[in-house]
């Protein structure tokens, strides 16, 4: 949560959030997870942000129902590429980076609810071929959380970023910890039976890039390729028809000639991003709101971001900006 809206917080608590869809004229609500804690500890995901747990994240679920009509893929695809308007107040449900939860923990509530949700996969990670380097971040600072003078090596863990790889890589070699035991060990990735499951089951599935990279670190050409490639791994391997892609991490830094490139190839009908509720001037690219946030409700996401969103509005700042070009 940014500074702002950490002030905006308590504020919008005290606002009905229905009037607050009405004033906005934002009746579509992208909400996205990553995973949903059981009765497991979660050791590559809890020094990064904290997983909602099972009763957390069916109370968001429960909240955004009473406001909201849960729509599917083909719902949102016809709304934006059709231009066929919503009735009531919709929201589309997406999780980031295919982790086995969803399928053990994620599919059972959301088929009990009936709600729709699509689930963007990371083409590396898929079977448990590789892991994340930031799951690989938060296992080092598991292994060394709890000793002396840590502090200063976990803050330079976590600023390392995709280019740094080989450097995580050796901090593992140092602190003992295999990534790769971690992988066959724990599973922590969906593999292509569970894929299939969520498919016969019928949520939709999109592509999340290669391997996790920060796109604003890229050449346009790496981040084309990045792209093509999950989307195409997603289609030939589970002959999935729908074209989506949603960022890792955020579409921030990403020029407009990668959105021009990918709409002269055609690779997805559309895209999104993680900059809460926000206007594009690019109607195929979607903004979705994170509800993994500092232990927060999804009640109290929701209240911030549509003030936050009405705040703005005056100013003309609601409106996402993409300037300049980029070399290949």
């Amino acid at each position: 949560m940014n500074k702002i809206r950490s002030i905006l917080s308590p504020i919008s608590s005290l606002l009905p959030l229905s009037l607050m869809i009405k004033m906005s004229k934002q009746k579509l609500f992208l909400p996205y997870f990553h995973s949903v804690q059981g009765t497991d500890e979660l050791p590559h995901i809890q020094h990064l942000y904290p997983p909602k747990t099972k009763n957390e994240f069916e109370k968001d679920l429960d909240y955004m129902l009473k406001y909201y009509q849960p729509i599917s893929l083909d719902i949102l695809k016809k709304h934006v590429l059709e231009n066929i308007p919503f009735k009531n107040p919709s929201f589309h449900l997406s999780f980031d980076d295919g982790l086995k939860e969803v399928h053990e923990i994620v599919m059972p509530i959301l088929l009990k609810k009936g709600i729709p949700a699509t689930f963007f996969l990371n083409s590396n990670f898929i079977d448990n071929k590789e892991l994340f380097y930031r799951y690989k971040v938060s296992l080092i600072i598991h292994e060394i959380r709890n000793q002396k003078n840590s502090a200063p090596i976990i803050s330079k863990l976590l600023s390392l970023r995709y280019n740094d790889i080989p450097k995580i890589n050796q901090f593992g070699i140092e602190y003992g910890v295999n990534f790769d035991h971690f992988l066959e060990k724990n599973q922590p990735y969906l593999n292509s039976n569970q894929i299939r499951d969520l498919i016969q089951h019928g949520f939709s599935i999109g592509a999340h890039s290669k391997d996790h990279p920060h796109y604003m670190d890229l050449s346009l050409g790496e981040q084309i390729e990045q792209t093509k490639s999950s989307l195409d791994f997603i289609k030939d391997n589970f002959n999935v028809l729908d074209s989506v892609f949603s960022f890792p991490f955020t579409d921030f830094g990403v020029k407009n000639d990668f959105f021009n490139s990918i709409q002269s190839q055609k690779l997805a009908e559309l895209t999104f991003s993680s900059a809460g509720i926000k206007k594009d001037k690019l109607k195929t690219h979607l903004h979705r709101t994170q509800m993994e946030n500092n232990g927060q409700s999804g009640s109290s996401i929701l209240k911030t971001e549509y003030l936050y969103f009405l705040l703005k509005s005056p100013l003309g700042k609601n409106m996402a900006k993409r300037d300049g070009n980029q070399k290949i």
